[in-house]
């Protein structure tokens, strides 16, 4: 039975003390709840969604190394996306140094990581707190807003050039005469009007990949697919840890126990030896008003959806938290999120809907967060 709630304050009266732990909470609180203890300004701004990012670049998954990889020049960035048009495009190539954030200048494109991705924004402010030297970013095509502070431990550098199809340009903002600011404005027009038109085609597919018919109909597709699974966890005990192993089975249930236990893992997807999806979980600890085993990340491409891939997938995970002997497993959403179907596919019930304590919509009205929970059948 679900259950009705104004917030999440007063649920509990646990508070966390541990830094690192808070800063892990606030990167995955677009996935799971936590208690007020965290910096709202950490947060991501991207919350739970099912995507097709199934294979981060190499200097995100070891974020650590990256400024040594720059200073080698081993390191050159392709672009996507236009929220920072003209001045990068497309398909440009980006190479960086590597900078701190006390030797970013305002106007400067710093390049850092926010929820598991890179960003390549421009710097509009300073600052410092506690000590520790930050700065704000924002897209060039926004007018108003930030992208909030980010910290040296999320800033891999600047954008010292870009090369585009043959041509070495600057990063530096230009001023464009009135004509080329008016073709410039019609190319973006017609590019974002064919994202959305793409986007919307998308997400209908997506909403039909959810109904009974849709899927009677698809799933015998790719049915002599190779599908291929593998369990990988951190190396590092650490809460933010990005150094990932693959291990067996009975490896990761050795690992879950004693007093250095890990805290994450996840159960990855191949199919046709292409990355196809993975599942990843942490474990809230015993100390925490949220305790228990987490879902926080869940990736599966379209093209896999309803079909006997995703059941193998799903049953797949089932009998891995079995084996474990993890009991339930719980996830949290944004209320009407459209995601609610999906996860109900994969044995989800909502058990608690409540007002979150930091979200707000574009009205500045608290948005409602459902935490779905699923028991795991022995």
């Amino acid at each position: 039975m679900t259950q009705q709630g104004n917030d999440y304050r007063g649920l509990f009266e646990v508070t966390c003390q541990d830094l690192d732990y808070q800063d892990f909470c606030s990167q995955v609180y677009p996935f799971a709840p936590t208690c007020e203890e965290i910096d709202k300004n950490s947060i991501p701004a991207s919350l739970f969604s099912l995507n097709n990012n199934l294979e981060p670049g190499l200097v995100l998954q070891m974020f650590e190394l990256g400024r040594l990889f720059l200073e080698k020049k081993m390191v050159k960035f392709h672009t996507q996306g236009t929220c920072m048009y003209p001045c990068i495009r497309p398909h440009d190539i980006l190479y960086l140094e590597p900078r701190s954030a006390g030797t970013i200048k305002v106007g400067d494109i710093a390049v850092y990581r926010r929820c598991n991705r890179l960003f390549a924004h421009r710097t509009i402010a300073k600052g410092s707190k506690v000590g520790l030297d930050y700065i704000v970013t924002r897209p060039d095509r926004a007018r108003f807003g930030n992208d909030g502070p980010s910290f040296d431990k999320d800033i891999l550098g600047i954008v010292a050039r870009i090369e585009r199809k043959g041509r070495i340009l600057s990063a530096m903002s230009i001023k464009y005469s009135l004509m080329k600011r008016f073709w410039l404005s019609i190319y973006i027009y017609v590019n974002d009007l064919g994202g959305y038109c793409w986007n919307r085609l998308a997400y209908l597919h997506i909403n039909l990949q959810e109904y009974r018919f849709y899927r009677f109909l698809i799933r015998f597709l790719f049915i002599n697919s190779k599908i291929e699974f593998s369990l990988q966890a951190p190396i590092s005990l650490k809460p933010n840890s990005r150094f990932f192993r693959k291990l067996s089975l009975e490896e990761l249930k050795a690992s879950l126990q004693g007093e250095f236990a890990l805290s994450k893992w996840m159960l990855t997807l191949k199919v046709n030896s292409k990355s196809a999806g993975y599942l990843s979980f942490f474990l809230k600890p015993g100390s925490c008003q949220f305790c228990g085993w987490w879902l926080y990340q869940a990736q599966l491409r379209d093209r896999y959806r309803g079909t006997n891939i995703e059941k193998k997938f799903f049953n797949q995970v089932d009998d891995v938290l079995k084996n474990l002997g993890i009991k339930d497993i719980s996830l949290s959403i944004l209320k009407n999120s459209g995601l609610e179907r999906f996860f109900k596919n994969m044995g989800f019930k909502a058990v608690y809907v409540a007002k979150d304590i930091f979200l707000t919509d574009k009205n500045k009205t608290a948005v409602e967060r459902a935490i779905m929970k699923k028991t795991i059948p022995e």
